[in-house]
């Protein structure tokens, strides 16, 4: 497992995207939950670079598709929690004023941003678990478990509500 963990995320615009704005803030988000765990796993340190692309050149100088996209230690998100997958998009509405003709290609032609596939669903903006589940895959954390009363010796009322039995 790597020492380092290394996190990109690209994008084209913060002030106008939507999709941009909002997979940023889960991004931030995502890791002030993780940090401690991430460190208990003997990472030393952490870095996020966080990159506006201005062009098609930029895009291609940094292997940019679809705006946003976020890569954990060089891998796409995507890469790391879907077995198989494709990068897609679709119109975002909010980046009606803000690409322009140097940024044709990464944004579909015109408004398109990329969406993501996550545990059958497809989401507009990065959802917070699938960045928590592709950062433990990397570090080589064990994923979150969350104790149920079924696996507790003795049920109560207090842990499966109203009724007296949750299995």
């Amino acid at each position: 497992m790597p020492d380092d963990l290394s996190i990109d995320f690209l994008y084209v615009d913060l002030s106008e995207c939507e999709r941009c704005l909002s997979s940023d803030e889960t991004l931030d988000r995502a890791l002030r939950e993780l940090r401690d765990q991430i460190h208990q796993n003997n990472i030393d340190s952490i870095t996020v670079n966080k990159r506006k692309i201005r062009s098609d050149e930029q895009a291609k100088k940094h292997g940019l598709i679809r705006s946003p996209t976020l890569r954990i230690n060089g891998t796409d998100i995507e890469g790391i929690v879907n077995e198989d997958y494709e990068v897609k998009d679709s119109y975002c509405p909010s980046c009606e004023d803000v690409t322009g003709p140097e940024c044709y290609e990464i944004t579909g032609g015109g408004n398109d941003c990329r969406v993501f596939e996550y545990e059958g669903e497809t989401y507009e903006t990065i959802p917070k678990e699938m960045i928590k589940e592709a950062v433990r895959k990397e570090v080589g954390m064990e994923k979150e478990t969350k104790e149920t009363c079924c696996e507790e010796e003795e049920q109560t009322s207090s842990c499966c509500g109203p009724t007296t039995s949750c299995c």
